[in-house]
């Protein structure tokens, strides 16, 4: 029975803060995910549109005016008819969160429902909000409402499948919204409900394909399917009968077959996404006739043909938001034609592979939002494009990877609206200027040419992530950093910066620091005890000294944790345990001695583990239990004894690096039950195949295998990387980008793992990765393809020293940024935001709101 619920209104002020904070949390996430995108490059991920989307369906509520009273159409003292009282009681036992009076027999009585004078009920108006949320499936009870009309049920946790004999009782239905609810089985309903106008079922575990019958519902004027992404087939034809559809979201829903050319006779039609799926072909000439658009996007469609094939979109003049991105258009230059488009306000183009910059985009006056950003591998090449300046109602500018040279022109303050810039990967030389515009949240500046000094950035109040890496900027960071409230994320590896790093320390708010490969070194900065919120820390690369900074330990909400390529010593403290939030660390490339400590295994978040190269001794833990772990590298330390059968409750481990110790005996034969291991190393550990696969092991020289995981038939198995024995130092190895010879190329088990990748803001590219022999740490680790091997740095044989930390190098530009990785599994410095940004939100509820 569910609890009885007071129907005197709640306390209007209380509402409009809990709403407030929904969506302040949602815009929160937003930025994050925008962050997010940015940092990749600029393709969106769903993830955003799916928080956008939520987004501005909690804005529309909270503008709404706040209604307790009964609706309009509603006869409240009514009686219920008896059919209507026995489903809503069912609904009542199916539903908890409903929080209604079981023993009113008036349908004024029940929230959310509205009746006409027969009883019947006519609405359910039950969408979840901060007071509100449903939780249970939809039971055939919901049949029971012939003369419903409305049924909205938007963002709560309903489960399970949908009742489709119910549903068919619903012939009147107008309005159906089960959007954001995890509700599966099929969209044949689709097809019998003749009278329906608004359907909204995005974001649900809907399947199936979309019924030809659909064609049936004539009056139908809203779909929204997004990110239903267990569709199947085709868009049927029959969408041509529907004369009255002007919004068709379908992105991301894995429809696939050629882009329909019918949707061009849909001609009252003003948003229309089909983005995100997999469809392919010809841009159809029909969609010329569309001209009541102002949405439409093709977002990441497998479209061929030359690029003057988008000239047909030149006579849609009322189109405010178009997204062309990554479209799989021949190379060639952008039709002019499309300067008509001048009440654009949203331009994405990221990844479209047209050749130079269109100097019309600076005719586009009323855009917000313009995306460029070049694929891999673009050969465009300017001049930084002064003609932007004149877009002054820009609040996003995302240029990345265009190749861009010469200075950053001081103008961009003229752009006082602009709150996001990307113009990472770039060749853009010069200082930065000390005057940005003041509304910036995000500026992302890596992979430069950039000298001079870090700016103030006094201006920017809003300023909250700042990515300087990967240029030649010099200098202290300025004290001025410490006015920048809203700064949360501070990014400036691989710069030859100078000074203390007090300045931080008195930024007690800091959730991302990275300094690696920065040239700082002496004694860890006591003065980072301050720093209790960090989520990522990254001070790799750099020539820190003394024992294990133990003020890290204090550090209780660490996510990621890089001290690798440092002069650290001493023992590896069996504390740092404490830090149960960690998914990643790397302490790789240091002198630390003592033991593994075995309660590291203990960390039930923990994704990737580096201890390589260290002089780390004694046995294994011989409890090695993690149901997350997915890479561990032990390489090149002094580990002696057998390694434990419990390497077998590693479920999720896809890389194991033990090469370079000295262990004894062979690998336990459970091993071959680590059904996702790809990876193996065990080149100079001291172990062998178990007996049965005795034969994998090839000899070639003094070089040796890595053992094949197929155990039991061994004797027809390839081993998975032959490496030739090391002469050279590991400091004069040939660089990554230099392809070697199979026999001596650095194993692909061992390359330094996506996990312990930077985050996507300032990944290398494999035009800039680091050499082969040098450990790439975190802020700067290249592709997984031409990654700086960890646990490759020196010959296997020999037990390693305390490597010299590299001073920051000489940057050259990469040419383009690179497209997000699939499977990150470390967090990017945004999704650290993210996660910081949830979990302030969700303090601010439990104080009391």
């Amino acid at each position: 029975m569910a609890v009885i619920m007071s129907r005197t209104p709640p306390d209007l002020c209380r509402l409009r803060c809990a709403l407030l904070l929904v969506l302040l949390l949602s815009a929160t996430t937003v930025h994050a995910h925008n962050v997010l995108i940015t940092a990749r490059g600029g393709r969106a991920s769903r993830a955003s549109f799916v928080t956008d989307r939520r987004a501005a369906s909690v804005a529309r509520r909270l503008h709404e005016p706040a209604t307790f009273t009964t609706p309009p159409n509603q006869a409240p003292s009514i009686k219920l008819a008896p059919s209507q009282l026995s489903a809503l009681l069912e609904l009542d036992r199916e539903w908890e969160g409903w929080q209604l009076d079981a023993s009113a027999v008036l349908c004024g009585d029940w929230w959310g429902v509205t009746c006409n004078r027969q009883g019947m009920v006519t609405r359910l108006d039950l969408p979840a909000d901060v007071m509100f949320t449903i939780m249970g499936g939809l039971p055939q009870a919901i049949g029971a409402f012939t003369a419903l009309q409305v049924l909205d049920l938007e963002s709560n946790n309903l489960v399970g499948p949908i009742p489709m004999d119910a549903l068919k009782n619903l012939t009147s239905l107008r309005e159906l919204n089960l959007s954001y609810n995890r509700l599966n089985g099929s969209v044949e309903f689709l097809g019998f409900l003749p009278a329906l106008q608004y359907v909204d079922a995005s974001i649900t575990q809907l399947r199936g394909e979309i019924p030809a019958s659909i064609g049936n519902a004539t009056n139908l004027a809203h779909l929204d399917l997004a990110d239903v992404n267990s569709l199947s087939g085709v868009l049927p034809s029959t969408f041509s009968r529907l004369t009255a559809l002007s919004y068709l979201d379908v992105s991301g829903t894995g429809l696939a077959g050629e882009v329909p050319a019918f949707l061009g006779d849909a001609t009252r039609l003003v948003h229309l996404n089909l983005g995100l799926n997999n469809l392919r072909g010809n841009l159809p000439s029909t969609y010329s006739r569309l001209s009541a658009l102002s949405f439409l996007s093709l977002a990441y469609l497998k479209l061929v043909g030359p690029m003057d094939d988008l000239t047909c979109l030149s006579s849609l003049s009322r189109l405010q938001h178009l997204s062309l991105a990554d479209l799989n258009l021949t190379a060639g230059e952008l039709p002019p034609s499309l300067s008509t488009l001048t009440s654009l306000t949203h331009l994405d183009m990221g990844y479209l592979n047209y050749t130079n910059q269109p100097s019309w985009i600076a005719t586009l006056t009323n855009l917000h939002h313009l995306d460029v950003t070049a694929p891999a591998g673009s050969n465009r090449s300017s001049l930084f494009p002064s003609g932007l300046m004149a877009l002054t109602r820009l609040d996003a500018l995302l240029a990345s990877g265009n190749g861009f040279s010469g200075s950053l022109p001081s103008t961009i303050s003229v752009l006082t609206n602009l709150t996001r810039l990307d113009i990472s990967y770039n060749r853009l030389s010069g200082s930065i200027p000390a005057a940005l515009p003041s509304l910036v949240n995000t500026i992302l500046l890596h992979h430069n040419d950039l000298e001079g000094s870090i700016p103030n950035f006094l201006g920017a109040v809003d300023l909250s992530l700042i990515d300087l890496s990967h240029n030649r900027l010099s200098g202290p960071i300025p004290a001025s950093f410490t006015q920048l409230t809203a700064l949360i994320e501070v990014m400036l590896s691989h710069n030859p910066l100078s000074g203390g790093l007090d300045v931080l320390s008195r930024m007690p708010w800091l959730y991302t620091v990275d300094l690696g490969s920065c040239g700082l070194s002496g004694p860890f900065p006591a003065s980072f005890s301050s720093l209790t919120l960090l989520l990522l820390l990254d001070m790799s690369n750099n020539s820190f000294t003394g024992d294990f900074p133990s003020l890290v330990l204090q550090m209780t909400s660490l996510l990621i944790l890089d001290l690798s390529a440092n002069k650290f010593t001493g023992p590896i403290p069996p504390q740092i345990a404490l830090l149960s939030e960690m998914a990643a660390l790397n302490v790789s490339h240091n002198g630390f001695t003592g033991v593994v400590p075995s309660g590291i295994f203990s960390l039930s978040l923990l994704q990737t583990l580096s201890l390589a190269y260290n002089q780390l001794q004694g046995t294994l833990p011989t409890r090695l239990v993690s149901s997350e772990l997915l890479r561990l590298d032990l390489s090149s330390n002094q580990l002696t004894g057998s390694l434990p059968a419990s390497i077998a409750q590693l479920p999720s481990l896809q890389l194991l690096g033990l090469g370079g110790n000295k262990l004894s005996g062979s690998i336990p034969a459970i091993m071959g039950s680590l059904a996702n291991l790809t990876s193996l190393n065990i080149s100079g550990s001291g172990l062998t195949c178990p007996a049965d696969g005795s034969k994998c092991v090839v000899q070639q020289s003094n070089a040796t295998s890595f053992c094949s995981l197929c155990f039991s038939f061994c004797s027809s198995c390839t081993p998975l990387r032959l490496a030739a024995p090391t002469t050279a130092p590991a400091s004069t190895a040939a660089p990554a980008s230099t392809a070697a010879p199979a026999s001596t190329a650095a194993p692909a088990s061992i390359a330094a793992p996506a996990s312990t990748a930077a985050p996507a803001s300032t990944a290398a590219p494999a035009s800039t990765a680091a050499p082969a022999s040098t450990a790439a740490p975190a802020s700067t680790a290249a592709p997984a393809s031409t990654a700086a091997p960890e646990s490759t740095a020196a010959p296997a044989s020999t037990a390693p020293s305390v490597p010299q930390a590299p001073s920051a190098p000489s940057q050259t530009p990469a040419s383009s940024p690179p497209k997000p990785a699939s499977g990150l599994s470390m967090p990017s410095a945004a999704a650290v935001s993210l996660t910081a940004a949830i979990a302030a939100a969700l303090t601010l509820l439990a104080c009391g709101l």
